[in-house]
């Protein structure tokens, strides 16, 4: 049983078709406000907290935390350093069905 909310909506409501994947909103745990998509295969958990919030509150112990911009600078880093160059949502696509696209993962 996880102990953090589960930041998903209970029902489906504005699935996006994007690239080929449905996409479904999540929320912030605390504010509620919803920021970003997940793919839709993500049906286990999700949670989520924007920045805002993430900063006005305490670390939940035994969760990493890293603000969107700064996993955002390591994705297109990674881009730049196996591509040369920003891929384009399309291309990262492909690049994932293919298999090719480098995990951006974090080390604990």
């Amino acid at each position: 049983m996880n102990p953090l909310p589960d930041c998903r909506t209970r029902h489906l409501v504005g699935s996006v078709n994007h690239l080929g994947y449905s996409w479904i909103k999540i929320f912030c745990a605390n504010c509620g406000n919803i920021y970003v998509y997940i793919p839709e295969d993500n049906k286990e958990f999700a949670f989520y907290l924007c920045n805002d919030c993430a900063e006005k509150l305490p670390p939940i112990e035994g969760c990493y935390y890293e603000p969107d911009e700064e996993y955002w600078k390591r994705v297109h880093a990674m881009q730049m350093e196996k591509y040369g160059r920003i891929l384009q949502p399309g291309e990262i696509a492909v690049e994932i069905d293919r298999g090719t696209f480098p995990k951006v993962g974090i080390e604990l």
